[in-house]
């Protein structure tokens, strides 16, 4: 039953998020800007530090304020911290990412996404980040955690 759910819930995120680059690229029309991928990647890199400062205080609210209105519309919000509670209580608090790649995908919108390898109290734990960049600034618009560390392989 929580593996159809996982499912569910990957498959929905996507769809919306599908949705809101299918409306942005009609919007943007051919003029898009890319941005810099180095300053991209160091951004999300922050923004992911940040998540894991705001899960080891467990200052719920905040992240779920971050997240980007399609996230947020995947579920209700009180679902979302439930789920945010949850990985806090089987992983305990971020310590440190251990290993990481975070890559750029040039479009309308621009994602980056990350995997990490990171370090929790408890246990180790693969990390999946999907942020959009609207602007100057990323919204989360997909998370996901397993259990234990999954070798990354380099670009």
């Amino acid at each position: 039953m929580n593996q159809y759910r996982i499912l569910f819930f990957v498959w929905f995120t996507s769809v919306i998020l599908i949705a809101f680059a299918c409306s942005a690229w009609c919007q943007a029309g051919v003029s898009i800007t890319p941005g810099y991928i180095k300053e991209d990647k160091k951004a999300v890199e922050q923004k992911i530090e940040e998540f894991h400062s705001l899960l080891r205080i467990r200052d719920y609210e905040k992240i779920y304020d971050q997240m980007h209105p399609a996230f947020q519309a995947a579920e209700s919000k009180e679902e979302h911290l439930r789920r945010l509670r949850e990985i806090a209580d089987r992983f305990g608090r971020p310590d440190k990412v251990t290993d990481s790649r975070i890559e750029v995908i040039v479009g309308a919108p621009v994602q980056v996404r990350a995997v990490t390898n990171t370090r929790f109290e408890k246990q180790d734990a693969t990390e999946m980040f999907n942020f959009v960049k609207e602007g100057s600034s990323y919204k989360l618009v997909q998370y996901g955690i397993s259990a234990g560390a999954t070798p990354i392989p380099k670009e």
